[in-house]
Order: structure tokens, then sequence, then C-alpha cells
């Protein structure tokens, strides 16, 4: 019968290679992690974990002197015959296993010199079964390395894309797989060439995925003398987020801190930022708000102590939009009313009554620096004329960040 439980072995080095004895040998180390998936608690009673002993393929080492044993507390993990390990629990409430997972090391293991994939054999008995279960364990040649794959940007936008890096060793077939709704996507060259197999180390974009989705590098190695080919596996995952309901270039108001800022928005402050990053950005703004310094990044606006206007191309309520000076802060040229184009302070003319005690009269005029040394009131003079005001930050918007 099969096991209740599952289980999952992590080796190092991953993937295992061969000692070729008696120099240079070897040592490996297999991690055992036990789960229960049934959200049922599983009354275990003892695991064993049986390999294959000796010098062929098939076997995983030739002597069992010297490896070390490590238990998750409450469980002990002995050896009572050579190749055979078994994991008791310390009592029987140890050995209720619910959502937590249990954890067994081997250690200091002198993998035997022959290439070939060797099996370690499960026994689980509790309370209700004993099942059994085969896990196969790929021995390399010695000094043969499969490198992590990694995906980047590993977050993209529906339709967007990815490339995908890993390393290995040369002398293997090595392919990418991934899922796409129910199908599966088997890559095993470059750019549709069956006469160029994928490189042991290389690169490779995917384009228009529209779903979350796992990439496996899947790597081959095909031996004389053995019956089937040494296996090794990588995978890394990439998260589809849906579509932003914003626009990339939108500007909000944000009334928190700008060390607490939302993914892909960026503070206003006239500052340059990574085209690579923020591509859509680029396209979007490319130099209205300056020039980057470095070629391809992309200057955003710098809303710092303004207030924000509606265009008005047509001169309906701003009057003076011909003479809008550029989106570019300090720069005086007149760009007329274009999108991010500025304009200073300005007071317009109206009418001022002053008290100068003997009767009241009016002053006419375009700002508010009037002194008069006889009578009072008088019009302070201030910096700037202003409505009631709070600060806050603008933020704009710049696309799913890509790196």
């Amino acid at each position: 019968m099969s096991t209740l439980l599952s289980y999952a072995v992590a080796t190092d080095p991953n993937p295992l290679q061969v000692s070729p004895q008696p120099s240079d040998p070897s040592l490996a180390t297999l991690t055992i992690i036990v789960s229960n998936d049934t959200h049922q608690l599983i009354d275990c009673q003892s695991i064993s974990f049986d390999f294959s002993v000796g010098t062929d393929a098939k076997d995983f080492f030739s002597d069992a002197t010297g490896i070390g044993t490590s238990a998750t507390e409450g469980w002990s993990l002995s050896s009572p015959s050579a190749g055979v390990f078994t994991a008791t629990p310390d009592t029987a409430q140890n050995g209720s296993i619910g959502a937590g997972s249990l954890i067994f090391v081997l250690s200091n293991i002198l993998v035997n010199a022959q290439p070939g994939t060797t099996d370690m054999t499960i026994t689980e008995v509790t309370t209700s079964n004993t099942g059994t279960l085969d896990i196969p364990l790929a021995k390399f040649p010695q000094k043969f390395k499969v490198g992590e794959l990694i995906a980047s940007p590993p977050t993209i936008s529906s339709g967007g894309s990815t490339t995908l890096f890993w390393s290995g060793t040369s002398g293997a077939i090595y392919e990418i797989q991934y899922q796409v709704g129910p199908g599966t996507v088997t890559i095993s060259d470059l750019n549709g060439n069956p006469a160029t197999p994928l490189p042991s180390t290389g690169g490779y974009t995917i384009n228009g995925i529209e779903q979350s989705t796992t990439f496996y590098l899947l790597v081959t190695l095909n031996l004389p003398g053995l019956d089937q080919p040494l296996t090794a596996t990588r995978f890394f995952p990439v998260t589809v987020v849906a579509p932003p309901s914003v626009l990339v270039g939108t500007v909000v108001a944000f009334a928190g801190p700008l060390d607490n800022l939302p993914p892909g928005w960026i503070y206003c402050a006239g500052q340059e930022v990574s085209g690579a990053t923020y591509p859509q950005l680029v396209t979007l703004l490319g130099t209205i708000y300056g020039t980057p310094q470095t070629a391809g990044n992309v200057v955003v606006p710098n809303y710092m102590g303004l207030f924000l206007r509606g265009v008005d191309t047509e001169g309906a309520l701003d009057f003076d939009c011909q003479q809008r000076e550029s989106p570019i802060a300090g720069n005086p040229t007149v760009v007329g009313p274009v999108i991010g184009s500025r304009q200073g302070s300005q007071v317009a003319n109206h009418n001022h009554p002053i008290f100068l005690g003997s009767g009241t009269s009016e002053y006419m005029g375009g700002d508010d620096n009037i002194m008069i040394n006889s009578g009072n009131p008088v019009p302070a003079v201030r910096s700037e004329t202003r409505p009631v005001n709070a600060y806050i930050y603008y933020l704009i918007y710049g696309g799913v960040p890509q790196a």
C-alpha cells in the first residue's frame, strides 16, 4: 500500500555525485521532509529509510560506517541494520502527526563510485496502514553540477515576458518545461531550431505569459551501460499580476510616509529613475521633464510645493496659457499650454479699500506691496498668495516594476 504521509528529499550536493574511491571522496547529505497533507491526524509508529548497499550503479553506498543522523525533536533515528535507518517517536503523542513537518537528516554518506540511479525505499507504519514508497536518487559523475534556475523579472503583468537563466555541466540535455492551461510546453532548442539545442549555460526569453506558472529546467545525462538516464530538475515560479486599475503616468495624492510606497508608485520630486525597472514610463514621458544623465532612464515630474491645474489649451480659464513655461524646473522657455508646463506666482488686478483717516479711498494694483505712512489699516506684505492648504506627496504610477 502507499504511504499516508508525503515525503520530499533534498540532497547536498544537488545533484548527488559519485566518489572516485579511495581518493577525493564525495560526502553527501540527505534531508528528508515528512508532511501530512490529509488534514487529519495520522498516528505514526515508525518510518524506515532503506538504501541498497554495494558497489554497483544501483547501490547508494558500499559502507554505512560513519553516516551521521539527526531527527526532529521527539523522534529518534537509528540504524538497526546496514543500509536501513528507522525513525521512531519517543512517545505515542509525538507520533501523532498533524499540520507540522518532520525532518530527518543523514549526513557524511560516502557515495559509491558508480554513476546510476538508486532507490530510497520508505516503509511507513501507522496504526491503520503499512505503506511503502520508492524515491529515486540519481548519482551523477564527479564534478557534474547544475546551478539554480532564475527568472528575471519574477513578477510580470499579463502578456509580459521573463528571461530564464541557468548554468550546468556540458554533455547533458537541457530542456525547459512549463504549463499553459491544461497543456505542457517543452523547449529543447534555441528559437525553434532543432539543430541548436539549449546550451548547458545560457538564457531563454519566454514571451506572452498570461498566467502564473512554474518553469522547470530538466537535465538529462545518458551514460553508457545504464538502463535509464540520470535526471536532475530545477524550478522557478513566475507570478503574473492582473493589469493595473490605473494607467501608467497616473498622478495621485498620497498621505502616507515615503518609506511605505506601494510597488510601482514613485514620488514626484524631479528625480531620475531606472528605465529598466519602469520601461512603460520611459515610453510615456520620454524627456518631457528633463534629459536623464544615464541613457535609458527617465526623469519624473517635480511637483514639490506646486498645485496642479488641468490643461486649458483654449485659455477659457487660464488666460495666460500661451505664456506657460517649460515642464523642466528652472527652465524659463515659453512653451504654451502643453502637458507639464509651469506658471510662476501672480496676483490679478484688484481693488483694495484703504482708510486714510479722513475718509476711504480705493487703490487698484496688481500686488499688495503698498506702504502707507499714515492711517490704518494698510495691506500686509506677504511672500505669497495662497488658499488654506495641507501637505501631501504627489506620486506617479510607473507600472509593474520589472527588476
